[in-house]
Formats: structure tokens, sequence, C-alpha cells
């Protein structure tokens, strides 16, 4: 009888451990996917801010093409008021379409600037809609973790054993 009552002993120790040391694994991997989600939120708020920042840059942008193009259209209508007088007023007609073409060139670059700095703004919501859905998939499994059976039987052992080691402290 003693023979078999250590023996159950040892088995139900045994278990114990198998138990403690499941728990343990299992806080870990909580621990471990409620820190990849803070970084990743980390990571998505830093790339919210950019995208914020470079859209306020594009709208400035926007404005000074805007302004450009009302300059523009102001000095076509200037270059139409002196087509009547362009024989008496040549040298001056050249000067001004050499400020237009430089004005043109201008647009060119800065609309050039604006579509690249739209790719980047695309990319970065592809990266961010990427980054959204792997917040949302550890979520889940972290949700899923939580709804789960095992998790759920396993709640009172897990309190046990935190009142155990509230005990041995």
């Amino acid at each position: 009888v003693t023979v078999v009552f250590s023996l159950r002993l040892l088995s139900h120790s045994e278990a114990e451990s198998n138990l403690y040391g499941f728990l343990d694994h299992q806080d870990r991997t909580m621990e471990t996917f409620a820190g990849q989600l803070r970084d990743k939120e980390a990571a998505l708020q830093r790339q919210m801010e950019v995208v914020r920042e470079q859209s306020a840059r594009i709208r400035q942008q926007d404005e000074r093409l805007n302004q450009c193009a009302g300059q523009l259209e102001k000095q076509m209508e200037q270059l139409e008021q002196n087509a009547q007088r362009i024989r008496q007023q040549d040298e001056e007609l050249e000067a001004r379409s050499e400020r237009i073409q430089a004005q043109g060139e201008q647009l060119r670059e800065q609309l050039a600037c604006m579509e690249q700095q739209s790719r980047q703004i695309t990319q970065m919501e592809e990266h961010i809609t990427r980054q959204t859905f792997e917040v949302k998939q550890m979520s889940l499994q972290l949700e899923t973790l939580y709804h789960s059976t095992c998790w759920r039987i396993t709640a009172p052992i897990r309190k046990i054993g935190d009142f155990i080691k509230r005990l041995l402290k």
C-alpha cells in the first residue's frame, strides 16, 4: 500500500510539475504576443505620423502648385494681350516667354516630386494595411487563446498556482 501511495504521489507531483510548466509556457507565449502587439501598434503609430507629415507636405506643395498655376494663367492672359502689340514688344515677349518656360520646368519638377511622394504614400498605405492585418491576426490569435477550452479549463489551476506563488514569496 505504501508503494502504491508513493507512486501516486509521484505521479501527482509529476502532473503538477507538468501543469506548472505548461502554464508558464502559456504565460510566456501570451507575454510574447502582447509584446509583439505593442511593438506593431507603436510601429503603426510611427508610420501613421510619417504619412500625416507627408500628407501635410503634399498639401503645401499642392497649394504652391495651385498658386503657380494661377500665376501661369495670369501670365498667359498677359501674353494674349501682348500678342496684339507683338511687333512693337518682341523683346519683352521673349523675356516673358523664358520666364514662363522656367516656371513650366518648375511645375514639371514639382509634379514629378508629387508623383514620387504619391507613390511613397501608396507604398506606406500598403505597408500600413499589412501591419493592420498582422495586428488583427495577432489580436485574433490572442482572443482565440483566451476563449479556448484549454485556457478556460486551466483558469482555476492558474489561480491556484498564482496563489501558491504568492504564498511562497
